[in-house]
């Protein structure tokens, strides 16, 4: 009787020290995952702006090129920045990329494909028509990266400034870049300011932080794919 009284109390003790072994493990994960909360609220800001900036990859210097190649989406920025870069004389040539109509522009019958959108842009910003070239191919980055390969064997060309949205310089930059070096083509990157949201405040309009999103799901999409 008295052995199994010591077996009982021995259970209790051992069962005893696990709750609380239990309960320790749980105050401490708790306050742990506490302080990690308090930490990014308080960190908040710059863990945005990192966000942010971590997609802008630009060529700092840039040289004067073969041709200036402008990436189809957002032909308003990226008609502006291109206009403005053969204006200081980077290239006397602007290729416009894309072959996809938008939506807007079929609801109304208008058959206008994002090339000749961004070479439209080109011209009212004061861009000779005879210095735009238009590859009508592409409906995606890396579509257009094909053609724009193919484009440039053909042409010869050996020095390009590609330019894109701010935001999307990172993924030419890591994707799009070294598929043109292979060829022998020396590449440079210049980003477009976005005209519809502030870049380090992107997380204050729903333009960018659906931007932002779209494009950390697609690096992420990219890296898992090629």
């Amino acid at each position: 009787m008295l052995k199994d009284t010591n077996s009982f109390s021995t259970r209790f003790k051992y069962l005893s020290f696990v709750i609380k072994l239990v309960k320790y493990f749980f105050i401490t994960n708790l306050l742990a995952a506490f302080c990690f909360i308090v930490l990014l609220f308080f960190c908040r800001l710059w863990i945005l702006h990192w966000l942010g900036g971590n997609l802008i990859v630009e060529t700092k210097d840039l040289k004067p090129s073969d041709a200036i190649i402008v990436f189809s989406g957002s032909p308003l920025d990226r008609g502006n920045e291109a206009a403005k870069l053969w204006k200081r004389h980077f290239s006397e040539t602007i290729i416009c990329t894309g072959e996809n109509i938008p939506n807007d522009f079929k609801v109304l019958g208008i058959n206008l494909q994002e090339c000749e959108l961004t070479q439209s842009q080109l011209i009212r910003q004061g861009v000779d028509s005879s210095k735009i070239q238009l590859i009508r191919k592409g409906t995606s980055t890396f579509e257009e990266i094909d053609a724009i390969r193919e484009y440039c064997q053909n042409k010869n060309l050996k020095n390009i400034i590609l330019v894109s949205s701010n935001f999307h310089t990172r993924r030419i930059n890591k994707y799009i870049r070294p598929k043109l070096e292979d060829i022998g083509v020396t590449v440079q990157i210049h980003g477009a300011p976005a005209s519809n949201f502030e870049e380090e405040l992107w997380w204050t309009k729903e333009d960018g932080m659906i931007f932002v999103n779209n494009e950390y799901m697609k690096l992420l999409y990219y890296w898992l794919k090629y």
